[in-house]
């Protein structure tokens, strides 16, 4: 699946406001793979998104809120 344009920008205010008191918000590879490319490029051109270093996991220090990504337990 293609993501429109209006859709790409939503997620990323989306996230942002998930993030809280974070300075940054994360998206996954297959997140961010499904986008356009030419909208990726001027969004990084813009400065509203940067690529990150890879990592194995994400840290997930909790809140409130209802959270729509996949999380996993480790114990």
């Amino acid at each position: 699946m293609t993501w429109q344009r209006r859709e790409i920008l939503s997620a990323i205010l989306d996230r942002v406001a998930e993030s809280g008191n974070q300075t940054e918000s994360t998206f996954l590879f297959e997140e961010v793979n499904e986008w356009p490319r030419e909208v990726l490029k001027t969004l990084i051109a813009a400065k509203l998104v940067r690529e990150a270093l890879p990592a194995d996991t994400i840290t997930c220090r909790g809140c409130e809120e209802f959270c729509r990504r996949q999380v996993t337990m480790v114990v």
